[in-house]
């Protein structure tokens, strides 16, 4: 922390970026008003992606490794125990450019037959005549559900035995 506390401000922005760097730099020096939340992480989704060696400039290469990626994505929300609700694509032409598709399911399914139909669909949103350098699926997640609230009065307690 104390080397973050002395950090200059403009080399972290320009290192992590122009938000954030300022802002490890405040809580390095214990300056930073922001309250502390001890309320777990929820994830709201689950998603993989794969770079490869080489552009892939096959068609049916892409969609093979979609599916791929979407069986991939299925076994993290089933392990979540939390149906898909909604589906996301994201592809990266050679060179660098960067897309980002997402539809939203009939309904909740853990069915990889389902997600990977939506994710292939979401292809047809995309330049098919570019290069592809990388390829994501992220599947969102029904909200988990609410905790119960707790009894507005407690139970009585037990009668003395007599």
């Amino acid at each position: 922390m104390a080397e973050l506390s002395k950090a200059d401000t403009r080399m972290l922005a320009d290192t992590i970026g122009p938000t954030m760097g300022p802002w490890y730099r405040r809580l390095g020096r214990g300056a930073d008003s922001s309250p502390v939340d001890a309320t777990p992480y929820v994830p709201r989704g689950h998603g993989r992606e794969r770079t490869f060696q080489e552009n892939i400039a096959d068609w049916a290469v892409v969609e093979t490794e979609v599916r791929r990626l979407s069986g991939e994505v299925v076994q993290d929300i089933l392990k979540e125990g939390r149906p898909a609700v909604r589906v996301g694509l994201k592809i990266r032409y050679a060179p660098f450019e960067t897309r980002s598709r997402s539809l939203t399911l009939p309904g909740p399914t853990y069915d990889e037959r389902v997600i990977a139909d939506a994710a292939v669909t979401l292809l047809a949103r995309v330049e098919p005549d570019r290069p592809v350098r990388l390829l994501g699926v992220r599947a969102e997640m029904l909200d988990p559900p609410d905790p119960p609230d707790p009894p507005l009065d407690p139970p009585a307690p037990p009668a003395p035995p007599r």
